[in-house]
């Protein structure tokens, strides 16, 4: 009888080390398996990064000299993420205040008369391009562009509107950067030239 017993003991005894032994062998096994995951899920990021940049885009900053009488364009990619195959469309709103977005005289539409399209294979992280060929006409007063930024799967408009930018009391203007649902850069440009960040932060 008693040897019964302890047979019965024993194997309950064994029944809970094989249990346990079961447990954390599953628990390696859904370890591993989560590895696996994180790793299949780091990939597919980083491929999805490069494809669209991910939360990188690109930005054309103008800086103000001198009162207003020299002013700079760059073109810089806000984030860590280097951008592909991008294309920069702007349009001159104010039809003629930026020399060098002239095209063919001929264009029917007035407002694509004042658009030029350029094309970059690769901006890099904190890479800024100077672009020469655009300078003020001085016999305007007020800068308005229209870019449209397309790479990847994204489309950005940017806006850049100032107001009178030789005039000390007059001058204001502003930057946006959206998509038509979310807001990525907005500040504001004071009679000083000095911005004031809505969305984001000072490059």
């Amino acid at each position: 009888m008693k040897n019964a017993q302890y047979i019965i003991f024993l194997g309950g005894l064994l029944a809970i080390v094989g249990a346990l032994l079961a447990g954390k062998q599953a628990d390696k096994d859904a370890a591993i398996a989560q590895s696996r995951i994180d790793s299949i899920s780091s990939t597919v990021q980083k491929i999805n990064n490069e494809t669209t940049g991910g939360d990188s885009f690109p930005f054309l900053n103008i800086d103000v000299y001198n009162e207003g009488k020299e002013i700079e364009f760059k073109l810089y990619n806000y984030g860590k993420i280097k951008l592909n195959d991008v294309t920069m469309e702007i349009s001159d709103g104010a039809k003629g205040s930026i020399e060098g977005l002239m095209t063919a005289a001929n264009v029917e539409d007035e407002l694509e008369k004042y658009t030029t399209t350029k094309f970059y294979n690769i901006l890099y992280p904190n890479q800024s391009i100077r672009i020469t060929d655009f300078k003020i006409d001085d016999s305007i007063k007020d800068i308005c562009l229209t870019i449209h930024f397309k790479f990847g799967n994204k489309h950005l408009i940017e806006l850049i509107l100032f107001h009178d930018y030789k005039n000390p009391a007059l001058r204001r203007g502003y930057v946006k950067i959206e998509d038509g649902t979310k807001t990525y850069l907005h500040y504001t440009i004071d009679k000083d030239f000095n911005r004031t960040y809505i969305v984001g932060f000072n490059i």
